[in-house]
């Protein structure tokens, strides 16, 4: 990252849903998930903040990455996380400000754990998540079809309760 380079984070809008469409299916091969996503279903999660926390980084006014939170469970103080990152941008450390807010995000609204799905053969996110203090806890019930291929899911918890 430069120091020229303007990052901001902030709640996605409307406005941005397209360009928020364009990364997640441009990281598709990637995520867990198969199924690309529509300008539309991208607002309807946009819209639907009741659950989930949907943040958007910014680098000089153009979005290049997001970050989802969805409660998963409310009484046990548990959130899902999804970041994505434009794979033009990945390997320059906007993973880790989208991170950051998680945790903040997090913190403050008083939840105990930060739970990630990973693709096992998805070595750049498991090194990620890991180096950052998520530790590997077992995998998925989910199980995905990629490329013709069950694969499976690795589950990552990160504990709020812990000291930094």
């Amino acid at each position: 990252m430069s120091k020229t380079e303007k990052f901001k984070i902030r709640y996605l809008r409307f406005s941005d849903a397209r360009e928020a469409a364009d990364i997640y299916n441009s990281s598709l091969p990637s995520l867990s998930r198969n199924e690309p996503i529509s300008q539309e279903k991208m607002e309807e999660l946009i819209k639907r903040n009741d659950k989930r926390f949907f943040i958007g980084l910014f680098l000089n006014k153009r979005l290049v990455g997001h970050l989802l939170l969805i409660v998963k469970d409310g009484k046990s103080k548990v959130l899902d996380i999804g970041i994505v990152i434009h794979p033009e941008y990945q390997g320059r450390g906007l993973g880790l400000l989208l991170l950051r807010k998680a945790v903040d995000i997090a913190k403050i609204k008083g939840y105990k754990k930060i739970l990630a799905e990973i693709l096992e053969y998805n070595n750049n996110s498991i090194s990620f998540f890991k180096k950052n203090g998520f530790r590997i806890v077992g995998e998925s019930d989910r199980r995905i079809t990629k490329n013709g291929r069950e694969v499976r899911l690795l589950k990552c918890e990160y504990s709020l309760n812990k000291a930094r």
